[in-house]
């Protein structure tokens, strides 16, 4: 049985480091630092965030994993039905691979064939939570994370990806953090090749083996620190929400030390910090078509006013 406070540790890591980095996503980090001068904070909307598809993909996964009981092509169903739930409620922002494989699902396709091939993000950013999960299980957690990936991506590049992030979670929630180099060359012999195509000086791309090894860097260089974790992801540049919340989620798998400032906690919108609370602890209702749906109607036009912003000065 996983523990609550691992799960609510990596839920709360994900959707900080999603709705923390999302005013800066695609902004290379030098400009961002002009147009959004002072310490990390949120900033979409009145001093208050909004959480994107990277909490709601992983709330997703672990609502499955609860009510799978054990069996993957259950689990494979019921994640993809809430994807395909949440796709006709038209979210903004999301990948274009996401985007393919939720239609495919429309479309009727079954999720052992909607996935498509691509190695972007939306496999690994969905993936710490499955770590933690089966933090005691590598059988179980390399399936499962297979199987997660596999509904929208199908390029072994992002599945290792996922694999490595779901690794990294079960490390940190079992305490294990030095073995992780050497787990993760087996899992992925050529993990120093995919370390060296880390981040650069835009920052990492949609392309899980920048995002990967950038928000893994994070992770080792804070492993008991989920607020400089995401305050480095986020200072890298790129797409900082996704490197943001991979990192903030595989960090709080580990009961981090010292605490996050109290205005990083609000952010407005599905999923609430009371619905991630409960989560930890077993299955919630899924939120009301017409919530998600109205949800992501607000957040359109607050997503757009901040990309005017972005491209006036200060550049």
């Amino acid at each position: 049985m996983p523990e609550p406070d691992r799960l609510f540790g990596c839920l709360l890591g994900t959707a900080l480091g999603d709705s923390l980095g999302l005013p800066t996503e695609g902004i290379p980090p030098r400009r961002a630092a002009r147009l959004f001068p002072g310490p990390l904070r949120q900033r979409l909307l009145a001093g208050r965030g909004v959480v994107s598809d990277d909490t709601a993909q992983t709330v997703f996964v672990l609502q499955s994993l609860w009510e799978c009981d054990g069996d993957a092509e259950q689990f494979a169903s019921l994640l993809a039905r809430r994807l395909r739930r949440w796709f006709l409620a038209l979210p903004p922002g999301i990948g274009r691979a996401t985007v393919r494989s939720c239609f495919r699902l429309c479309l009727g396709i079954p999720p052992t064939r909607s996935g498509v091939w691509s190695a972007g993000n939306g496999a690994a950013m969905r993936s710490a939570v499955i770590g933690c999960f089966f933090a005691d299980d590598e059988q179980a957690r390399l399936r499962f994370t297979k199987v997660s990936a596999r509904v929208t991506h199908t390029d072994p590049r992002a599945i290792t990806g996922a694999q490595l992030v779901a690794l990294a979670a079960s490390c940190a929630t079992t305490g294990t953090e030095d073995r992780f180099a050497d787990q993760a060359d087996a899992l992925a012999p050529d993990w120093e090749e995919v370390v060296s195509e880390g981040a650069g000086p835009t920052g990492a791309s949609g392309f899980v083996l920048q995002t990967v090894p950038a928000a893994l860097g994070c992770w080792a260089r804070y492993p008991h620190s989920l607020a400089a974790a995401i305050e480095e992801a986020v200072a890298l540049g790129g797409d900082t929400d996704t490197v943001a919340a991979i990192a903030g989620g595989v960090t709080g798998c580990s009961r981090p030390r010292g605490e996050v400032p109290e205005h990083w906690l609000r952010w407005v919108g599905w999923p609430s910090l009371v619905t991630l609370k409960r989560l930890s602890h077993g299955p919630v209702p899924d939120p009301p078509f017409a919530v998600m749906a109205a949800t992501h109607a607000a957040t359109l036009p607050v997503l757009l006013a901040h990309g005017f912003r972005r491209v006036a000065p200060p550049y």
